[in-house]
């Protein structure tokens, strides 16, 4: 299509009375390309892990159903109170051309599991974070703080997997993003506060395409901090990023963190999962 072009790549012009003629091209294009690749560029690591994949609201309480029959949500509202665990993150959205593949979704969360935040995933992400070991149970002890390590291996353990659940919990597809709300709205219902003062963040650090940007508007008007690591063409105008960044806020409880930076995501992340606990008077990380 013509509003979709970009710069420097090969393009072919796609018309709908002749589908099937396009299609062909597309395909011979592809297969030549192919067979120019340079394989000494191609690396594909010798490395599998195991995922255990399928969570839902359903079967996180089910699992915690195992530790607390009378009172399933206790046990993971206990850990957020004591400061055990810090809060949760979703992980969502796609990956994008513009950016190193995979680096920032790896670089906040290594940090995230480290500081015993619980996290959850969709879409593209969860494919990333598979590849990355991060839904392998053999690699939680590696990859998680101490305390959400404790907390995975109770669950593990409880629910008879014989080992701990892995530190990022698979919830499915990208449009899957609505089980980790029911989540929050659950423990919001326990807890008889609204959802935008859980300590929770939304982060897409290659938000791509318009259904990123739905998604991640759906979330703030549920009362979801959500940050975004490529940067819509909203910068460039002053009243456009002062309500998505800072108006929002007074109006929903939740704001878009705008922030292409690995590491100072990680740190504004960090800091609104501490704002929402201290306006809930919670223990803070030691």
């Amino acid at each position: 299509m013509p509003i979709a072009k970009v710069p420097g790549a090969r393009h072919i012009e796609f018309e709908l009375a002749a589908a099937q003629k396009w299609a062909h091209q597309i395909l011979e294009t592809a297969i030549e390309c192919f067979r120019k690749r340079d394989r000494d560029k191609i690396e594909i690591p010798a490395i599998k892990y195991e995922t255990l994949v399928g969570f839902g609201p359903e079967t996180i309480l089910k699992f915690l159903t195992k530790v607390s029959p009378a009172d399933p949500l206790q046990p993971l509202i206990d850990k957020i109170v004591s400061g055990d665990i810090q809060g949760m993150v979703l992980f969502a959205g796609c990956n994008n051309y513009k950016v190193v593949q995979d680096s920032a979704f790896i670089s906040i969360a290594e940090k995230l599991a480290k500081d015993n935040v619980l996290i959850l995933t969709t879409g593209c992400a969860a494919g990333t974070f598979a590849k990355a070991g991060f839904l392998s149970p053999q690699l939680t002890p590696e990859l998680s703080g101490d305390k959400l390590g404790k907390l995975l291996r109770e669950l593990g353990d409880a629910a008879g997997l014989g080992r701990p659940l892995p530190p990022v919990w698979h919830l499915g597809s990208c449009i899957d993003s609505s089980r980790a709300a029911r989540l929050c709205f659950t423990i919001a219902s326990k807890l008889s506060v609204d959802v935008d003062q859980l300590p929770v963040v939304v982060s897409a650090p290659e938000a791509m395409s318009e259904t990123s940007v739905t998604t991640g508007t759906w979330a703030v008007a549920l009362g979801l901090t959500t940050h975004l690591g490529v940067i819509p063409p909203v910068l460039g105008g002053k009243v456009a990023t002062r309500i998505l960044t800072k108006t929002l806020k007074d109006l929903v409880g939740a704001h878009f963190i705008l922030e292409p930076d690995p590491m100072a995501a990680y740190q504004k992340i960090n800091d609104s999962l501490t704002e929402k606990r201290i306006g809930l008077g919670l223990n803070l990380a030691s």
